[in-house]
């Protein structure tokens, strides 16, 4: 087999494949996993992205409501949880990690994510001053 060959099949192994289109979210296939896109917005239109699994990408296909339910279990599963919230910084759980997203930028607002133990987060949780302290010894 060819070299060109090779890289064909794995770009052909690597592309979106559709699955469904229909009942409101659209369910695709990449790279031998599932995720489902759908407008999870609420003023303004935003598409988002989860992987699910293989039974969850057929029940979306059967009728609304099984599509219904198995995107509120999606966003059940990544619920994010905002532990506190600094202005400048929120220190933040999802599922079992934790996150620190914060102002990274000078003048122009840069918002960061950095995952950070429990014990970092708990110490971020004190005060302002010790959440800054954890964010420059991981960004150093």
């Amino acid at each position: 087999m060819s070299q060109a060959h090779t890289l064909v099949l794995k770009f052909l192994d690597n592309m979106e494949k559709i699955i469904s289109d229909k009942f409101g979210c659209q369910v695709i296939e990449k790279n031998n996993k599932f995720f489902v896109l759908f407008d999870n917005g609420t003023f303004a239109s935003k598409i988002v992205e989860y992987e699910i699994t293989k039974d969850e990408a057929k029940k979306i296909t059967i009728s609304e409501n099984d599509a219904y339910r198995v995107l509120l279990d999606v966003q059940e599963r990544q619920r994010v949880k905002i532990l506190k919230d600094y202005g400048w910084c929120q220190i933040i759980q999802q599922n079992n990690e934790y996150i620190i997203r914060y102002d990274g930028g000078g003048v122009i607002v840069q918002m960061k994510e950095i995952k950070v133990n429990r014990i970092q987060a708990e110490i971020a949780l004190i005060d302002q001053m010790r959440a800054e302290q954890v964010i420059r010894e991981l960004c150093t």
